[in-house]
Parts: C-alpha cells; sequence; structure tokens
C-alpha cells in the first residue's frame, strides 16, 4: 500500500512551522493512522508526518475549535477556504475529513 500523500497550499503549510497540528478536507479520503508525505502545491515536503487521528463528520458538525486548528479564526473562514480550493459550495451535510498529525 502506497503512503497517504496530503497536498498543502503554500500558505497553508507554512502554519504548521507555527503549530498547526490539524487539516480538514472536503470527502472522505480515506487517511489511515500512519507515516505519510506531505507535499506543497505537488513539490516534496521536508516533513516526516504522522497521522496520529483521523475523524469523518459533516461540515455542520465542525466546532470552531477544529476551524481554529486547522489555522482559520472561524467556520466561515474555513468553509470559504474549502470551497476556493475544491471549486463547490460546501454543504451543511457535505463530508469532511479531519486528521490530526505530528511532523
Amino acid at each position: 500500500m502506497s503512503a497517504t500523500v496530503i497536498d498543502f497550499t503554500k500558505s497553508n503549510y507554512a502554519l504548521i512551522a507555527k503549530g498547526k497540528r490539524t487539516t480538514i478536507r472536503l470527502g472522505d479520503k480515506g487517511y489511515q493512522l500512519n507515516e505519510c508525505q506531505f507535499t506543497v502545491e505537488g513539490d516534496q515536503s521536508s516533513y516526516a508526518p504522522v497521522i496520529t487521528e483521523v475523524r469523518k463528520t459533516k461540515f455542520n458538525r465542525l466546532t470552531p475549535q477544529d476551524a481554529v486548528a486547522d489555522g482559520f479564526e472561524s467556520l466561515a473562514a474555513l468553509r470559504d477556504e474549502l470551497q476556493s480550493l475544491y471549486g463547490v459550495l460546501i454543504s451543511d451535510f457535505d463530508i469532511i475529513t479531519i486528521a490530526r498529525f505530528e511532523v
């Protein structure tokens, strides 16, 4: 089985150095607890991350703390970013994957 690859935007990736340890993604990503690879807009990162927790939920079940842990000031800001990245409107009932990691 190949390693999980999680791609970040440059601005989101920069938050890891400031303590970000969570990423929230649209859809059921099928992430597994294990080592993974981070890429930054397609380029290999220097981190050797390990996914320590995976949780799947609906967008309307996210808490403000979930958004803050992912580097956003609010759920609205998180929704705006996800809509921008995925190019779709995010409904309250869309499935979201939350992955916690260590680097």
